[in-house]
């Protein structure tokens, strides 16, 4: 008896990756932030924004978000190529604020 094939992964077809060690709004909210560069892609519950930021102590992160509103702010910035760019979040309810 032959042992039966090891079935294909799917993340052998991903083009895209969930970045290592990213954070979360949440995690640099009320914080000023300088945002370096960033990109969106599609995700399961609509567009999400990958931001490389530099915090208060000028230490790289990297944010994962599907608020509307960065995701919007975000893709305008890139489009008018306007890195870097000081940013503030700010939780109002379930949403986010752009300072």
């Amino acid at each position: 008896m032959t042992a039966p094939a090891t079935p294909k992964r799917l993340v052998d077809y991903s083009t895209l990756q969930f970045p290592e060690n990213a954070l979360r709004l949440d995690d640099i909210a009320d914080q000023e932030v300088t945002i370096v560069s960033g990109h969106t892609g599609p995700g399961k519950f609509g567009e999400y924004a990958v931001l490389e930021i530099l915090d208060v102590d000028q230490n790289p992160i990297t944010i994962v978000t599907s608020g509307m509103l960065v995701v919007e702010a975000l893709k305008n910035a890139i489009v008018a190529n306007l890195f870097p760019l000081a940013a503030k979040f700010t939780r109002t309810g379930r949403a986010w604020k752009i300072e």
